[in-house]
């Protein structure tokens, strides 16, 4: 008799909430609504960062500052992207 293995999924969004250590909310987190001090994560401001990423060896920080702020209807600037 043999035993079948199997691999987990890999997770594909492993994204966790956050204790706030600052005033700033970063880009891809929001308050929780019940915790002030807890950060919850936006997977759709967060896979769009991740995107984000791959175009900055293409294009500038500012540009793809304005592209991630127009895609995710928050605003990033080039510097708090950098």
């Amino acid at each position: 008799m043999t035993k079948e293995w199997k691999l987990p999924a890999p997770e594909v969004n492993n994204w966790k909430p956050l204790v706030r250590v600052g005033r700033v909310i970063p880009f891809g987190y929001c308050q929780d609504p019940t915790d002030p001090d807890i950060l919850l994560p936006v997977p759709k401001e967060l896979e769009l960062l991740e995107e984000a990423k791959k175009h900055i060896k293409k294009y500038s920080y500012r540009n793809v500052a304005a592209w991630l702020s127009e895609q995710s209807g928050r605003y990033i600037s080039h510097v708090g992207l950098y």
